[in-house]
């Protein structure tokens, strides 16, 4: 039971550090592109 949450919990946070990555990925594409759409971003 408690190593069943253990990869529950751990599955958890590489989907988070995933969903991280990606963002900042968008992020640095939009910067890229343009610094207009990079500050609408950051006002998020």
């Amino acid at each position: 039971k408690d190593g069943a949450s253990r990869q529950q919990r751990k599955r958890k946070t590489r989907s988070f550090c995933h969903l991280r990555v990606a963002q900042e990925r968008t992020a640095r594409s939009a910067g890229e592109d343009g610094a207009s759409r990079q500050s609408v971003g950051s006002l998020r």
